[in-house]
């Protein structure tokens, strides 16, 4: 299963900063602050379901080191230190978390300036077997991309192969009324921007925006608001070739009818 997690929105509370997350694979959705003092990781919590923290719930403690126990609420879990981590083609250095408990066993890592990279889930009963895991495979951060974030700006990759050239294909259908599929071909990685323009060349839509691995992609663009009229797609790409930087682009028409 895929999600996509996201910082919507950070607000003041008691003159604390907390930020808004939704689909956090550890702790789902919520406002989370990190205490800047001790690197421990909150949840804003109102039930009073846990007498240790008032409106609070430890999370983990990015401060820990190896050995630590971190009581969650009474439950603990045990810091198992550093470990070199590759993650986005790069070795990174991880903090690792467990939680062993009966039959159940929660292992967690999170990555130097990235955050939360890994959280897997495992119940193994003598009755009954269950897994679930999450692996980080890309992210935004302070308008950085890292990694492939295809899923968070809802493009697919199709197949495997690798497209000998860039390409952008013309939309189909074409007429279309209200929604049409855009494909794409990169043949190496690099920076993407896909923009829909009208007809006096201003910015009608802008559906990607990100760093992308070579291969075919395809997304869907939704004109329901847009009025009848012709309008022109571009694939832009910035790539590095050797040592010099290079700049592809490709344009197809567009025609919306009402």
């Amino acid at each position: 299963m895929n999600i996509v997690s996201e910082i919507l929105n950070d607000t003041l509370i008691n003159n604390r900063k907390y930020f808004y997350v939704t689909n956090n694979p550890k702790f789902g959705t919520g406002l989370v602050r990190v205490d800047d003092a001790t690197g421990s990781l909150y949840i804003y919590d109102t039930s009073g379901d846990c007498p240790l923290y008032e409106h609070e719930k430890l999370v983990d403690s990015l401060g820990s080191k190896s050995g630590d126990l971190i009581s969650n609420c009474g439950v603990y879990c045990t810091c198992k230190g550093n470990v070199a981590d590759t993650l986005f083609e790069h070795v990174n250095t991880s903090l690792r978390f467990e939680y062993d408990y009966a039959f159940s066993k929660n292992y967690w890592r999170y990555s130097s300036g990235i955050g939360l990279s890994y959280y897997s889930y495992v119940f193994d009963s003598p009755v009954y077997v269950y897994k679930h895991e999450y692996k980080l495979t890309g992210c935004v951060i302070d308008g950085v991309v890292y990694g492939d974030t295809s899923i968070a700006i809802g493009v697919t990759k199709i197949g495997d192969s690798i497209p000998s050239e860039f390409l952008l294909y013309q939309n189909y259908p074409n007429p279309f009324i209200s929604k049409t599929k855009i494909k794409y071909d990169l043949a190496r990685e690099c920076i993407v921007s896909l923009k829909v323009f009208d007809s006096e060349n201003n910015i009608a839509a802008e559906l990607v925006n990100r760093k992308q691995k070579p291969g075919t992609y395809q997304t869907e663009f939704d004109a329901t608001d847009l009025s009848a009229g012709t309008y022109t797609c571009q694939l832009e790409v910035f790539y590095t070739n050797g040592d010099s930087e290079r700049r592809f682009v490709d344009r197809k028409n567009m025609v919306v009818i009402k």
